[in-house]
């Protein structure tokens, strides 16, 4: 019976199948089916390299246009028509886990789960585990209560969560708890029930942090977990429901991306944050005291711009214990990533060199002092477990020589920064120039924590905008267009450009300022700018270069 209904599902909603040894299957399963039994890898079509010389575009799944505050995963489909109809090869995201109420991707309360704000309300409708009428109703309330089109967190999750909660009432009341894709899901899924757990708990101790809930709660003993995962516990299952209807649509993303030849590249942070369901779960991977609190945090050093250096925060990594599970805790970890992208991003790659360890009482980050890290035996043992790794290392920065070898030696390309080719350090600047850029490298205008092209320009001094035109090699008007054309005819074999400077957009819709606590990750598309001429243009420039990829 369970098999019918999943057959049905599958068949109602499109998911493409994939034939395997006589059991029909998705992609994404057929991935994770490969990923624990590695003899099968040979049935599973292999995902696009970031090895061959194709054209990508970064833009976050909120960035999307839409309604309910944020982007969302409703609105993926169009941009998967945008980016067909321009040739791109490769859409990539910031990560996509759960948000804080500034919407920074980078601090999550897990880096496996994903965020909930992503989920598409249309698409529970379908299912009939929402009403039209009601979904209209709400989307119209938002119109109305935020006219700016940009993306506002808190607002989003007012807006959605209550509309998410009437939809898992639905699936409860229905039995479909039962639902054998279901079930699969949450007992394959060895995060789940933590996550689950540490957003109840969250949830009952008022959103504080768990180093402050009551040491029954810090830390709870296996028989306890279990006890919450078979109790009826509303929001330990409601956490599970969202995270699996996550999963049902992100599969569908991955399978209708990859029949318009599109491939998605993700992004891995390299730390966690400490008020997360990973160190609250596994305190004993990470440098705590026995209260849970860090005793070391990360930051880098103090440089020539900032002479106290900068101070993250994040729970160093227990790296003995990581190593004596032979990295159990990554391999899952890069596991997920895998089972929802083609390829990811490493943020601070150096990071599997060294670190910067800083006493976690300390107020800036000058006493710390650098930590050796077992990068070459993470990555083997990842390599060993998950098969060839398609990864991107964010290598910017200081990059020691031992990192470069790692990098090299398992064949990562590296990331260069158009933006930052005209500095005054020489060799450093011209290290970010297009001449320069090697094959195996991912060459970007700009990052998110860029301001857009256009942006850059307006804002240099005339005497650096004056170095920056006579490099170009045109006038004034011309060095944005002139710009993007050397970064696409580079030989770097993949050339990723921010949507909005595909879009020639000002500083008003940069993504990110560092060091800057309020109004960044609220940049959002409009519909209008998704325009079959905008899609022609950039395709236009993407054949020219030499990057328009056939796909089958």
């Amino acid at each position: 019976m369970y098999a019918r209904r999943l057959m049905n599902d599958l068949s109602r909603k499109s998911v493409k199948p994939i034939a395997l040894t006589g059991v029909v299957l998705t992609r994404a399963v057929c991935g994770r089916v490969a990923r624990v039994h590695p003899a099968l890898r040979q049935y599973v079509k292999p995902p696009p390299s970031t090895a061959e010389r194709a054209c990508g575009v970064l833009l976050h799944v909120t960035s999307l246009p839409g309604g309910f505050g944020c982007g969302d995963l409703g609105g993926a489909r169009r941009f998967l028509d945008y980016l067909h109809a321009a040739g791109v090869r490769w859409w990539m995201m910031l990560p996509v886990h759960p948000v804080d109420r500034s919407g920074c991707p980078y601090k999550t309360s897990s880096v496996f789960a994903a965020s909930p704000l992503m989920i598409d309300l249309d698409d529970l409708v379908e299912q009939g585990l929402l009403d039209r009428a009601t979904v209209r109703r709400a989307a119209a309330a938002a119109a109305r209560g935020d006219s700016s089109g940009r993306s506002g967190y808190a607002a989003a999750a007012a807006m959605r969560m209550p509309l998410l909660r009437e939809a898992f009432r639905m699936f409860r009341a229905s039995g479909l708890c039962d639902r054998l894709d279901y079930v699969h899901f949450v007992t394959s899924q060895s995060w789940v029930d933590d996550f689950a757990a540490f957003a109840a708990l969250k949830r009952a101790h008022g959103g504080r942090a768990w180093a402050s809930w009551p040491s029954a709660a810090r830390s709870l003993t296996p028989a306890d977990r279990e006890r919450l995962a078979e109790s009826s516990d509303e929001a330990f299952e409601f956490s599970r429901f969202c995270q699996f209807i996550l999963d049902e649509q992100w599969a569908r993303l991955r399978d209708e991306a990859s029949r318009r030849g599109v491939a998605l590249l993700g992004d891995i942070p390299f730390f966690v944050a400490h008020d997360s369901a990973e160190v609250w779960g596994s305190p004993e991977l990470f440098d705590l005291d026995r209260q849970g609190r860090p005793r070391t945090v990360s930051g880098v050093p103090p440089d020539l711009f900032n002479r106290r250096g900068q101070l993250w925060g994040h729970p160093q990594y227990w790296w003995r214990a990581h190593a004596e599970t032979g990295f159990a805790w990554w391999v899952a970890r890069f596991g997920r990533a895998l089972e929802m992208f083609d390829a990811v991003r490493l943020d601070h790659f150096i990071g599997l060199h060294r670190l910067w360890s800083i006493p976690a009482a300390d107020r800036d980050a000058r006493r710390g002092r650098w930590v050796r890290t077992p990068g070459e035996e993470l990555l083997c043992a990842l390599r060993d477990r998950l098969g060839p790794l398609p990864v991107v290392a964010e290598d910017l920065g200081v990059l020691t020589r031992r990192a470069a070898e790692l990098r090299d030696a398992f064949g990562f390309p590296g990331m260069r920064v158009l933006q930052f080719g005209f500095g005054d350090d020489g060799a450093g600047s011209r290290y970010h120039r297009p001449e320069a850029y090697p094959r195996a490298c991912a060459a970007f205008t700009g990052t998110h924590d860029n301001d857009t092209l256009k942006g850059w320009l307006e804002a240099l001094p005339e005497a650096m905008f004056g170095r920056v035109r006579r490099y170009a090699g045109v006038g004034r008007s011309g060095v944005h267009g002139a710009l993007m054309r050397k970064l696409l005819e580079s030989e770097a074999n993949l050339a990723v450009l921010p949507m909005q400077d595909v879009l020639r957009l000002g500083g008003d819709a940069r993504m990110n300022r560092p060091g800057v606590a309020r109004g960044n990750w609220r940049w959002r598309l409009t519909e209008r700018q998704l325009s079959e001429a905008s899609a022609r243009r950039l395709r236009e420039r993407i054949a020219e270069s030499g990057r328009l990829v056939r796909t089958s």
